[in-house]
């Protein structure tokens, strides 16, 4: 049972739950990825984790680290099930299309959709190998190898909750607390909400079972919507080195295009209270501290 926290729009997990203890798949999943693991970070298992080695190509690295996300993806996807349960949404309700399909819902389905808490975007849940290659590639590149490599990948695998406005808040902190019960560990929430560019939560998590790094979306069905419009000029954008002058100037411009869409993403009630655990906890014993100083 969960219980909000008056005045902040958080949601307390219930201090009576059993913590979660690793099961008999979870030992399978984490062998699995230390296998390919040590592949992508140019080692062999034996050497262990940051110890790196000429066996492989830059290619063959990103496609054993990709793979090593497509294994884990079907499981984490089960468990993003239920955390979108936990935050109200309704089980079988995702939303995936093939990646070039046109969007064939009905007016009346769209509406329902602007409506209920749901995943969305699936068929982008693992990141595509040209898409890692730079980030593996641009890593290497400032001297790191091995696991500082993999370390900094946080998104992988992502998923998208979408939320209605009246129940972002609330819903986001739900699954969250949803996310640390099941047993991953919370590594970054990213609130742009006030942001020009881009608007939304972002927060990034180390999968209980395997390690690997994951990101997790929360986003309104405008600043969705505004995301998906707005994805080419980030694409353009990401190819760009700020480091040159002339490149810099051009990422000034795009993001300003960028920025005419995001101003119509207002910020939901409440989502200025979504922060990580930690600061959450931070901020409601100071709101304790307050009022004990009041009375």
């Amino acid at each position: 049972m969960e219980t909000p926290s008056e005045g902040t729009g958080a949601w307390e997990a219930d201090e009576s739950a059993e913590p979660h203890e690793e099961s008999s798949e979870d030992a399978v999943g984490r062998e699995s990825f230390a296998r390919r693991l040590a592949v992508a970070e140019g080692r062999s298992q034996s050497e262990g984790p940051g110890t790196s080695g000429p066996e492989s190509t830059l290619d063959e690295r990103v496609k054993a680290f990709r793979q090593q996300a497509l294994d884990r993806e079907s499981t984490l996807r089960e468990e993003m099930r239920q955390v979108v349960v936990a935050a109200g949404g309704i089980p079988g309700h995702e939303q995936e299309r093939p990646k070039e399909d046109r969007d064939t819902r009905t007016g009346q389905e769209k509406l329902e959709d602007w409506h209920r808490v749901h995943l969305v975007g699936l068929e982008h849940a693992v990141k595509d190998i040209d898409s890692l290659r730079p980030k593996f590639s641009r890593y290497e590149a400032a001297g790191m190898s091995g696991s500082d490599v993999t370390a900094r990948i946080k998104d992988a695998v992502r998923y998208t909750i979408q939320l209605p406005d009246d129940q972002y808040s609330a819903g986001a902190w739900k699954a969250i607390d949803a996310l640390t019960a099941q047993g991953h560990e919370p590594l970054e929430v990213r609130n742009s909400w006030d942001d020009k560019v881009y608007r939304g939560v972002n927060t990034s998590w180390r999968d209980h079972a395997s390690g690997l790094n994951f990101e997790v979306q929360f986003h309104t069905p405008f600043s969705f919507l505004v995301k998906q419009s707005t994805h080419s000029i980030y694409k353009v954008q990401r190819e760009l080195d700020p480091a040159k002058e002339h490149e810099r100037e051009k990422i000034g411009e795009l993001q300003q295009r960028q920025a005419v869409f995001t101003h119509f993403a207002t910020a939901p009630p409440g989502a200025e209270t979504i922060v990580s655990p930690k600061e959450r906890e931070q901020r409601e014993a100071q709101s304790q501290d307050r009022q004990e100083g009041w009375s």
